[in-house]
């Protein structure tokens, strides 16, 4: 499994946008082949908010983000304060 993550900074007072965005974004996370799960976090005193998305694949998570670079960048223009900070992990799951 992978998971992508992205760090957004959209200002300190944002949490209702954020909600409101990740909202926005889920089902067409959903709709996507190879799409597991989503979470998002927030620290509303620093701005900051991150999305964790988990894809059965590599190669499910990079076409996800092509698939989604559009829609993206249209639901963050008005809010975003810096480019987004994105990174591709693979899933480590210990058996114990």
């Amino acid at each position: 499994m992978y998971a992508r993550m992205i760090t957004l900074d959209f200002g300190s007072g944002n949490e209702a946008v954020a909600e409101k965005i990740a909202e926005k974004m889920m089902p067409a996370y959903q709709s996507l082949d190879g799409f597991v799960s989503a979470t998002f976090l927030g620290n509303d005193d620093a701005g900051e908010y991150v999305s964790i998305t988990f894809w059965s694949s590599e190669e499910a998570g990079e076409a996800a983000a092509a698939a989604l670079a559009g829609p993206s960048r249209a639901a963050l223009a008005d809010v975003v304060k810096a480019p987004p900070v994105m990174r591709q992990y693979v899933v480590y799951e210990p058996e114990a």
